[in-house]
């Protein structure tokens, strides 16, 4: 669960990367938890990369990040590195992963915790089109006015589409 502060940072970080108003109850939470995860994820699967290569402790070299995510992480980084966003994505970045990491990739965890945050808000954006939803909710959302604040099922839909990127 997220305090008020870091929920009513994170929304204002995806309005201004996003233009959406994640403001539905949950909604934050649930990309949040998911961006977490994915990080968690590319932890794992570096700690099994160093391994391989006879290391125990993880260095950026075994991150396997794709080009997208790269350059949407060196685009955010110096919103990322203000004061206040920096304290709350570190707060984020306590993550269950019990492997060693080096200090530059220890750096670099909170900036993959809200590069993944932003590109999960920015897939929300890029896959609203009603023509991907049910038959039920697409007439919900053809017969409601314009909205510009995400709902739950939004957020899942975007957590699959991100999940098919690692």
């Amino acid at each position: 669960m997220l305090d008020a502060a870091t929920r009513a940072a994170v929304q204002d970080l995806l309005l201004r990367t996003t233009g959406l108003r994640f403001d539905e109850p949950g909604v934050v939470e649930r990309l949040v938890e998911a961006a977490q995860q994915k990080t968690v994820a590319l932890l794992e699967d570096a700690q099994r990369r160093a391994l391989a290569n006879g290391r125990t402790v993880v260095q950026a070299m075994d991150l396997a990040l794709l080009p997208g995510l790269s350059r949407t992480l060196a685009e955010l980084r110096p919103i990322f590195l203000k004061e206040e966003i920096h304290r709350v994505l570190h707060g984020l970045a306590e993550l269950p992963f019990s492997g060693q990491l080096d200090e530059e990739v220890k750096e670099l965890v909170p900036l993959l915790v809200g590069t993944l945050v932003v590109v999960l808000g920015r897939t929300v954006r890029g896959i609203g089109l009603p023509g991907a939803l049910p038959t039920e909710e697409r007439i919900r959302l053809l017969a409601s006015p314009p909205s510009d604040r995400p709902a739950e099922s939004d957020i899942w839909r975007a957590v699959e589409v991100v999940g098919l990127w690692f």
